[in-house]
């Protein structure tokens, strides 16, 4: 049995290199011929020897392959090679920015049928965060946009119906073309992890209400966030049950700083169980005001 690395964790070990082989079939990625053990420098030579495109799409399959490995080993967890697919396919577009949306929808998806129950009005504004009811978790979006810049950050937080957190995220976005079409990314990052971790209905709550009436409404809208919107309903179609709700910003703090966040450190990251420590204040606030 081969030694337990990090480079046969990250290259040798079968789920890896399914990764890899699944990712092949839409992306140029480094050939397996370079992917060989030359030393602790054998990554810097792939990537010397690879496009830029190639060496980033190959870091973010190690990167992957890493996470899965980290799920399995510490938390008992399997995290199946059709969510890592769709994860990277989904988070490489993002990092491509939204350029390639306002030409249209290439990806033959089919039309999105109308939501479910659950959303057929907007919920009034609150003036506090409030936990959702027994059986539901609660998903707090929100964005964070440099017009100058097109520089952007999402932030997400998934909390239970006692507060506590279940996961906490912060995405980069590059490109990006307005405040609005950030907030329905945001939207769709918060469906997006919340179909991948969880498994019971949620509430998805953002505090821009021009997007969360899109959500609600999505055949009454055709801003230039259309295709965002169209692929986060197609997201909502893999959860149990969604309700959209519009809230204020001083119930969104924490996915707010969150998206700040990601503007500040300039990457992305996914925390399960728990949020930044710089963060920690609002949180333990939400629950105890």
């Amino acid at each position: 049995m081969e030694e337990e690395t990090e480079f046969h964790a990250l290259v040798r070990c079968t789920h890896a290199a399914t990764l890899r082989e699944n990712m092949r079939a839409s992306w140029l990625i480094p050939d397996e011929r370079l992917l060989m053990f030359s030393g602790p420098e054998w990554l810097l030579q792939v990537i010397g020897a690879s496009t830029k495109e190639e060496a980033g799409r190959l870091i973010l399959i190690l990167w992957r392959a890493w996470f899965v490995r980290n799920e399995w080993t510490h938390a008992g967890r399997w995290v199946g090679g059709d969510a890592s697919t769709r994860f990277l396919t989904n988070y490489w577009e993002s990092l491509e920015g939204s350029s390639l949306q306002a030409e249209g929808d290439h990806k033959g998806k089919k039309p999105v049928e109308p939501m479910r129950a659950g959303v057929d009005g907007l919920a009034r504004t609150q003036e506090r965060w409030n936990p959702p009811e027994d059986g539901k978790l609660k998903v707090n979006v929100d964005a964070a946009f440099t017009e100058s810049s097109g520089e952007a950050g999402i932030g997400v937080v998934i909390r239970n119906h006692l507060g506590a957190i279940v996961l906490s995220a912060w995405k980069k976005i590059f490109g990006a073309g307005s405040a609005e079409e950030v907030e329905a990314q945001a939207c769709r990052e918060g469906l997006t992890l919340a179909a991948e971790w969880t498994s019971g209905p949620i509430i998805l709550e953002s505090d821009c209400a021009a997007v969360v009436s899109y959500l609600v409404n999505p055949t009454s809208q055709r801003s230039a966030s259309y295709f965002v919107i169209r692929e986060a309903l197609e997201v909502a179609g893999r959860v149990p049950g969604v309700e959209f709700r519009h809230t204020g910003r001083a119930c969104n703090r924490l996915a707010h700083e969150l998206a700040q966040l990601a503007k500040r450190l300039n990457h992305s990251a996914v925390w399960r169980e728990c949020c930044p420590t710089s963060v920690e204040h609002l949180a333990a606030q939400d629950v105890n005001i």
